[in-house]
């Protein structure tokens, strides 16, 4: 079990981010730009930071990723989400044409949005 946590800062990664089943990626006021191609089959959590995944994005059905206070993850290339998703406190996701939700259990609230199939060039 390993826990790796990023806060209040810049992040950029070029390689390979693979999260490993038990283990979670907290993210804490940080804008984290992601590469290369990455994977979950643990626990990504991201709080009032922002995520670019600019290459493939593969999350396991034993995967989470939990979202909120307002806080962006952006899929710009190809995805297959599978997993658990959460979106709480003005969060949003934003997943290119290129994505696939398949047997994702998606859970939002009134104030998040899980936007799928879109032109993520588009967003500023």
């Amino acid at each position: 079990f390993s826990v790796v946590s990023f806060a209040n800062g810049q992040m950029t990664s070029y390689g390979n981010l693979q999260l490993l089943a038990n283990s979670s990626l907290n993210v804490t006021s940080t804008n984290v730009t992601v590469n290369g191609p990455s994977s979950f089959d643990g626990t990504l959590s991201v709080s009032q930071g922002n995520i670019n995944f600019n290459s493939s994005v593969q999350q396991s059905p034993q995967g989470s990723i939990l979202i909120n206070s307002y806080s962006v993850v952006t899929v710009n290339f190809f995805g297959k989400l599978s997993g658990n998703i959460s979106l709480t406190n003005n969060s949003f996701i934003y997943a290119s044409n290129q994505t696939t939700n398949t047997y994702s259990n998606v859970i939002a609230d009134e104030t998040s949005k899980f936007f799928i199939g879109i032109d993520t060039t588009l967003i500023t």
